[in-house]
């Protein structure tokens, strides 16, 4: 018997110069025993973005979807990018279709193992993230929250955090699955990117997750410091 139906969605902007192809092909690379499909939007882009992923596409052989969303809002201070990332993000959840089953968001420019589909399905989780890094440090920031605290770079992380299991908080970011019934539901980006489906998800009666046995990695050499929006 096959496995669910897996969506993994990732967004793209001016990236034809930043390991685009490597990048592309380790989204590919994700295993599964059910039907797998990726959606990619392009947005905002000047470069040869959305032509180099449809040859990629293309020559992988598998069922991506490439949908091109110019969003026209301009400026790259943190809240500009947030309501840029919103609206984009959307377009990319809005192409939910009934036969999906679980939909993960992957940013980019991350990696994650080859198995992330099968772990990420064997935590049993309703949301479940993994750990995300850059070099040493955990990463995301503001993703991750509990109590409307964020967690810290270092360890000890936050009192919630555990090494060897799944622990609960109030939501993820970057890298994570969550069923797609939740999109079919309405659940979408407002102003606050991944932390809006989370709460919204939260308020359907969903618990969210995360395992720090599954790695996450953010490239060194594709990481730009960015402020948080506030």
């Amino acid at each position: 018997m096959s496995g669910p139906s897996v969506v993994i969605s990732s967004l793209w902007r001016n990236d034809i110069s930043k390991h685009i192809v490597d990048r592309a092909e380790h989204l590919l690379s994700k295993v599964h025993d059910g039907p797998v499909r990726w959606v990619w939007v392009v947005g905002d882009s000047t470069d040869d973005t959305e032509d180099q992923l449809q040859t990629i596409a293309a020559r992988s052989g598998k069922d991506v979807t490439i949908i091109r969303h110019d969003t026209n809002i301009v400026g790259d201070d943190p809240d500009t990018r947030m309501r840029r990332l919103c609206e984009t993000g959307n377009a990319a959840l809005d192409d939910v279709r009934e036969s999906d089953d679980r939909w993960i968001i992957h940013e980019s420019d991350l990696q994650s193992p080859v198995t992330l589909i099968e772990q990420f399905l064997a935590t049993g989780k309703d949301v479940i993230a993994g750990w995300v890094t850059l070099g040493d440090a955990f990463y995301d920031l503001f993703g991750y929250t509990v109590e409307g605290r964020m967690f810290q770079s270092q360890l000890p992380y936050d009192p919630v955090y555990l090494a060897d299991r799944p622990f609960q908080v109030d939501t993820v970011g970057s890298c994570f699955m969550f069923p797609a019934a939740e999109l079919r539901a309405g659940c979408r980006f407002k102003t606050r990117g991944v932390r809006d489906l989370c709460w919204q998800m939260k308020a359907h009666g969903r618990t969210v997750w995360v395992d720090p046995r599954i790695p996450i990695v953010q490239p060194t050499e594709l990481w730009q410091p960015q402020g948080m929006p506030q």
